[in-house]
């Protein structure tokens, strides 16, 4: 072959810059295919989480629509009841005939469409289902409604369980008592204490209720399972009055909240003022012959701390606003000239104290205005102090001691040995068993917040009307 001839074809470079303009064309081909089918991706993203997150708003809207309406079905039929009432009926009678006649008013048979009319998302009819359903067949006061928003191919389902009481002043039916300075589920011992209320306990058959020898006495009824009226009382039976009630209904804790996560710590704090603006946390609050002022302002704050010490130390609130304390350990108020919130209202202050292996908290000779809810700590107030709030907790021991000690407002320690050895208790006690040589005198709890009445029933709201006729709301959740 003719080596000369070949060199040539060799050297020519021609049809080189045709094919790089095409490889060139296929790679940004190819790049501008995967950019718009990822924006394409993003895009349909974005759009089924905003139908989704608009479904559940869906879902919320019709569901509080329906609980008004609800509550208006409620109220209605218990004008109708109420108006209806015959000459010689009784209310349990009356509420007899209401609770048999409330499932056919709110129950619904299937699902039914909400009448909100909601604009289109994205080109699709939003819509609503709704169901109301009965919990338990054979208690017909117990409800949960169903509220299901719809977006396309997008579903959120929202419910809210509720209850609804009419509570009688008539005894034997109700799961109520009128008055309850005590509602206890063992038994009830009267050494040299004084009870000026009614009282309850859930304890069938005999020793329900100890009244050994002494000055001790019940100024009221002493409401016992029925069947058990002739037996409940042992000792000084002269001096209690019985009445049976079929059911004696001892309310339970609402649920603990969760507590704020925060991590960053602003140190300890031993006196001054500290304004508080966003939630914040701080590490031990000691106080020794100091005071502590918290600033809140007109608003709702909350805080987190490891610990609270005082002796002979003071802890204020400045502002309109509410203070809660979310409490990682103890709670130790001793010394006898402490205070806490000396010139706020209960209300104002809550402390919520996290479990912490059965610890005593112990609050001794001091001023105090708030309301606690321990998750386990047993409780001792004692030497003369001055206790003004409610106090829950999930303990097992709660001691009221020392001479003058009083307290005025909810004592909640369902599993609790309550030893009210001396002073005064202003409102009720409801506990596991109760032993009293102090005085008890029942008054009405007005107090509202996280820590109060309102909260015992399902941990959630309780809306009242005239009659005795309440709905209590569970919080609404998603499914």
């Amino acid at each position: 072959m003719n080596n000369n001839k070949i060199k040539p074809l060799m050297k020519n470079e021609s049809g080189y810059s045709l094919a790089g303009v095409l490889l060139l064309t296929v790679l940004i081909s190819v790049l501008g295919l995967t950019l718009v089918t990822l924006a394409s991706n993003s895009v349909k993203t974005t759009t089924s989480d905003r139908r989704d997150q608009s479904a559940f708003y869906i879902a919320e809207a019709a569901a509080t629509l329906e609980m008004t309406e609800i509550e208006e079905a409620v109220y209605t039929l218990s004008g109708e009841v109420e108006q209806t009432k015959g000459e010689k009926e009784t209310i349990n009678q009356m509420k007899d005939r209401f609770f048999h006649a409330l499932p056919s008013k709110i129950v619904t048979q299937e699902p039914k469409a909400s009448p909100i009319h909601f604009e289109e998302v994205f080109g699709d009819q939003p819509k609503a289902s709704l169901e109301v359903v009965q919990i338990n067949e054979t208690d017909p006061s117990t409800y949960k409604m169903i509220s299901t928003g719809t977006i396309g191919q997008q579903e959120r389902i929202v419910e809210r369980e509720f209850f609804v009481r009419w509570d009688t002043s008539e005894t034997g039916e109700s799961g109520s008592i009128p008055e309850p300075a005590a509602l206890i589920k063992e038994t009830i011992t009267i050494k040299n204490g004084n009870i000026n209320g009614n009282i309850g306990t859930a304890k069938k058959g005999a020793g329900s209720v100890v009244m050994e020898k002494g000055s001790g006495k019940i100024n009221g009824v002493v409401y016992v399972p029925s069947g058990s009226e002739n037996i409940a009382v042992t000792g000084q039976k002269e001096k209690v009055e019985t009445a049976g009630q079929s059911h004696i209904h001892i309310p339970q804790l609402p649920p603990f909240p969760s507590f704020p996560d925060l991590i960053r710590s602003s140190g300890d704090l031993t006196s001054g003022t500290v304004t508080l603006t966003d939630p914040q946390k701080f590490g031990n609050i000691i106080l020794k012959n100091n005071t502590l002022t918290f600033n809140v302002g007109d608003d709702h704050r909350k805080i987190i701390v490891d610990q609270i010490s005082l002796h002979n130390g003071n802890i204020n609130i400045e502002g309109s606003g509410t203070l809660t304390i979310f409490l990682l350990n103890n709670l130790e108020i001793k010394g006898g000239n402490s205070s806490v919130n000396l010139g706020g209202s209960p209300g104002q202050l809550n402390i919520f104290v996290k479990k912490g292996n059965g610890q005593t908290i112990i609050l001794e000779g001091l001023t105090m205005k708030a309301s606690l809810y321990a998750e386990d700590a047993n409780i001792v107030l004692n030497q003369n102090g001055s206790f003004h709030g409610n106090i829950f907790t999930g303990g097992i021991h709660f001691t009221m001691e020392n001479g003058n000690t009083q307290a005025r407002g909810l004592f909640v320690a369902p599993n609790a040995h309550f030893d009210h050895r001396h002073g005064t208790i202003i409102g009720t006690v409801i506990a596991h068993s109760y032993n009293i040589e102090g005085i008890l005198n029942y008054e009405k709890m007005q107090s509202q917040g996280p820590i109060s009445i309102e909260d015992l029933f399902g941990g959630g709201s309780a809306t009242d009307r005239p009659g005795d006729l309440h709905i209590h709301k569970k919080p609404l959740k998603e499914r």
